[in-house]
């Protein structure tokens, strides 16, 4: 895939500026840091990823049992890598010497709540929102206070706004704003939504069946971690975390992935300065990549599994009739600049469950690679805005850079990509990730196997060469007769023939 239009870069602690075409611009910003400033993995063009362009759009969601979900201690030390989990952060304990809202844990108060305002409290597997605090809190578990209350009784709630005109609730503006609820089976439901008011977010906990809900503190103040990776929000150098078991917002049966492989047939796509053509690299690490997949348990529908051709509709069509849960979309970039040489995936807007994923892709495309990271970048590509579900497209490096172009037109290489993809993939859909074994190699062919007449038809090439290790060392075209060797062992085998000349 060749682009040609200009894009920002995302900035990140230790990132270089890179002048290649489509790479980099000073203007790129690092607007996320804890309290001691390090970066934490936010990205964004030009512009906080705090103000999304969607409006009341819900971006992140999960729920759990009151028993399930645990408060804790989050400030500029916590390991983010030890929280495997969906978090809520919300603004709590002490922020400087000001206590910022009701915070309760095991028995123990840390903080007040301001005024007359909600909190969320649980006690064992019993969960509820109140304006009122237990007189007696030795049995309280956790509590955490926020507001204003949006949702009571199934009905949205008419608040005062008395208490919530200062600091950064801003109940009139748009705004990135987390609610969390209690559903009538008692099960704790969080959410966020980007610029939405409150009656928006009130409509949206009444459609996700909560009995009732408030916001927390502000809305910008709290942030979304998924596996030990922060990916957006802003958060306090002092706050609490409401921990989610990881993969309860997930379905119980396995989730459907669509992998389209990019170009095929007539459309190479990108070509090398060696010749390499795009749609065969695109071929070797899509195939990996469903492999991988589908030996993790997860449903895979591809739209092409050889080098054929389909157009851009075809593959959304294919996709959208099939209903996946996630669609990938694999590319190689090109450019007219040979020096670029980083790596990024693609999203339609920032700001939505596809963020999420092209975050997890990117990281594992990175980890696979050392590669220059480019981040997660929006683009108005078809493949990310013709599909009706959650999209990424990943540009696999350069092709048109020939440091890159070698270690793509390997098959090992195309392997390494395609399972980092599938990684990233399982990641995103809290599918536990199984690699494969030290031995175990993915061996593509140019022609998928079929069944003809009750018969497995397999290309002889490929089995010859890849999976036998042998090779192929004449052909006749006149008499359709070819010779291999395997070992020490002369194969001489005759097209249409059922008998196979072997010596040695």
């Amino acid at each position: 895939m060749r682009h040609r239009c200009t894009m920002y870069c995302c900035a990140v602690v230790g990132s270089k500026d890179r002048n290649a075409r489509g790479v980099g611009r000073e203007d790129a910003k690092q607007i996320a840091a804890m309290g001691d400033g390090s970066c934490l993995d936010i990205w964004h063009n030009n512009r906080c990823t705090r103000d999304f362009s969607s409006r009341g759009v819900e971006m992140m969601k999960t729920e759990a049992r009151p028993s399930e979900v645990h408060l804790i201690h989050f400030d500029k030390q916590t390991d983010l890598s030890t929280i495997k989990s969906g978090v809520v952060i919300n603004g709590g304990f002490l922020y400087g010497n000001l206590t910022v809202s009701l915070v309760i844990l095991n028995g123990q108060r840390f903080a007040f709540n301001h005024y007359d305002r909600p909190a969320i409290y649980v006690s064992g597997n019993k969960a509820w929102i109140s304006h009122s605090e237990p007189k007696d809190i030795s049995e309280i578990d956790w509590a955490v206070g926020g507001g204003p209350q949006v949702v009571k009784n199934g009905q949205k709630y008419e608040f005062k706004d008395l208490h919530y005109k200062a600091g950064g609730i801003q109940l009139k503006k748009r705004r990135q704003r987390t609610v969390v609820g209690v559903k009538p089976d008692r099960k704790i439901l969080a959410f966020i939504m980007t610029k939405a008011l409150p009656e928006e977010c009130a409509e949206q906990a009444i459609k996700y069946g909560l009995a009732d809900a408030m916001l927390l503190d502000g809305g910008t103040s709290t942030t979304w971690i998924e596996v030990g990776r922060k990916v957006f929000g802003g958060g306090r150098p002092v706050t609490t975390a409401l921990v989610f078991p990881k993969g309860k917002e997930r379905r119980e049966s396995m989730p459907k992935v669509g992998i389209d492989i990019g170009h095929g047939g007539k459309d190479p796509g990108a070509h090398g300065p060696n010749g390499l053509k795009e749609k065969d690299v695109n071929l070797g690490i899509g195939l990996a990549a469903i492999n991988d997949l589908k030996r993790n348990g997860v449903e895979v529908v591809a739209t092409r599994m050889d080098d054929s051709y389909l157009s851009l509709f075809e593959r959304s069509n294919m996709l959208n009739e099939a209903g996946v849960d996630l669609a990938v979309s694999i590319h190689c970039n090109g450019v007219d600049d040979a020096s670029a040489d980083y790596l990024s995936t693609f999203v339609i807007k920032e700001g939505h469950k596809a963020e999420t994923a092209a975050v997890f892709v990117q990281r594992e495309l990175i980890k696979a690679t050392d590669w220059p990271d480019g981040g997660v970048r929006e683009a108005n590509l078809h493949m990310v805005r013709e599909t009706n579900m959650p999209a990424v497209l990943p540009e696999c490096g350069f092709i048109t850079n020939t440091k890159q172009e070698k270690p793509l037109s390997s098959p090992e290489f195309q392997q390494k990509l395609g399972r980092a993809i599938a990684k990233g993939i399982c990641e995103f859909l809290a599918v536990p990730y199984k690699p494969p074994k030290d031995n175990e190699t993915t061996i593509n062919f140019d022609v998928a196997p079929f069944i003809k007449d009750g018969r497995t038809v397999m290309e002889v090439r490929t089995l010859i060469e890849k999976v036998l290790g042998g090779k192929i060392t004449s052909w006749d075209d006149q008499t359709q007769v070819f010779t291999a060797e395997v070992g020490s062992k002369k194969i001489t085998v005759q097209i249409g023939s059922k008998k196979i000349i072997q010596e040695g």
